[in-house]
């Protein structure tokens, strides 16, 4: 117990004094470094802070929808191939958790709470520096009710697609070589470039833009900025919400599915 409470303050400590100063100055810098671009490209005129707002964004939701994306993935890997030292034994994570009555869900929520905790902050440290320090501004009429509907389905939707992509992890269960799932790191790339993440899908090539409109990260983009940027009302986003409450109505299936693999994978650690 006293080494549970040492390890756990260490671990506090290291998170509020090395970690948060740290993420504060990293995006800092990452906030300087798109200011001075957006400067250079567009002079010292309102389209360059238009445009640092439209960045801004971006920089604020593509961790949240990474999360949805890659955090099903980590949840697994995480219980099948990491292992926990206990009385001088090594035993799987998951074999622990079985024996100590422990629901793997607990994993789950526990891996999903820390994230979006860290999202919280890094999200409200983009916008805190953003509209103080670099001025970055919204329309006056911003919805930002409609903003936050569109984000609470995109993460929704994400994790739709991240539950999904999860279901490959087994293909690569026993491959210590490979410590990321190319399924999720293809579809999270993909989405930085066709997204819509930092510039409109528009400038794409015709040919590339139908893989745009698979991905719910565009119509998250495009919702948020329509709600923020020019102030639509909720029926202006009324597509964006349309389409991400259909990947959001696969979640169950997805979950069934998440379920279907992890049980599998048990299943086959147990025969080891």
């Amino acid at each position: 117990m006293k080494r549970s409470l040492k390890d756990y303050t260490v671990n506090v400590y290291v998170w509020w004094f090395a970690y948060v100063p740290t993420e504060l100055l990293n995006i800092g810098l990452t906030l300087a470094s798109w200011f001075y671009y957006t400067r250079f490209v567009a002079g010292t005129t309102g389209q360059a802070e238009w445009f640092l707002s439209y960045i801004l964004i971006a920089l604020m939701i593509v961790p949240l929808l990474n999360i949805g994306v890659e955090q099903p993935e980590v949840t697994l890997r995480s219980l099948y191939r990491g292992h926990v030292s206990t009385g001088g034994f090594r035993v799987p994570v998951w074999a622990y958790y079985y024996l100590a009555g422990i629901p793997k869900a607990v994993a789950a929520v526990a891996g999903f709470t820390f994230e979006l905790l860290r999202f919280l902050i890094e999200a409200s440290i983009y916008l805190i520096l953003g509209l103080i320090v670099f001025r970055v501004s919204f329309s006056p009429s911003a919805n930002y009710i409609a903003a936050l509907l569109v984000i609470i389905l995109g993460f929704l939707a994400s994790l739709t697609l991240g539950l999904l992509l999860a279901n490959t992890f087994w293909l690569f269960l026993y491959r210590e070589d490979v410590h990321i799932n190319p399924f999720t790191w293809l579809v999270t790339t993909a989405a930085n470039v066709v997204g819509g993440a930092y510039f409109p899908i528009e400038v794409l090539p015709s040919w590339l833009r139908p893989l745009s409109y698979l991905l719910p990260h565009t119509y998250v983009f495009s919702g948020v900025r329509k709600a923020l940027l020019l102030g639509v009302p909720l029926e202006g986003v009324s597509e964006e919400l349309a389409i991400l409450s259909l990947y959001a109505l696969l979640l169950p299936v997805a979950i069934l599915l998440y379920r279907g693999t992890e049980n599998f994978i048990t299943y086959k650690a147990r025969k080891l």
